[in-house]
């Protein structure tokens, strides 16, 4: 029993000694900061989104809306229609299609 508890401890110390040998060598990445855009681009990038967006039907604006602006996964968004997922999926994909059409360009 004594011999158990012997192991035990080893392997904690062991643990603990490699844990801080970690820490010790741990170096945070240096992370540089992103180039801010302006106001007036921001608005004519939105401006440009809300004329694509003009091509689609409501339900598919909304799937592309929760994607792309609420950051919502496909299951997130299958829930939130109460829809299967394969639903949601093929909607988002033809109206991405749908504007790649309409406008001639490749998203």
């Amino acid at each position: 029993m004594l011999r158990s508890y012997f192991k035990t401890w080893l392997t904690r110390i062991t643990m603990n000694c490699a844990f801080q040998q970690h820490r010790a060598s741990f170096q945070p990445l240096a992370i540089e900061p992103s180039q801010t855009t302006s106001f007036e681009e921001r608005l004519v990038d939105r401006l440009y989104l809300d004329d694509l967006l003009d091509v689609l039907e409501p339900t598919e604006r909304s799937i592309i809306y929760f994607r792309y602006q609420e950051d919502l996964s496909l299951q997130e968004i299958a829930q939130t229609f109460n829809v299967p997922l394969s639903t949601i999926k093929s909607t988002l994909y033809r109206a991405l299609e749908k504007v790649r059409r309409q406008k001639g360009m490749s998203l």
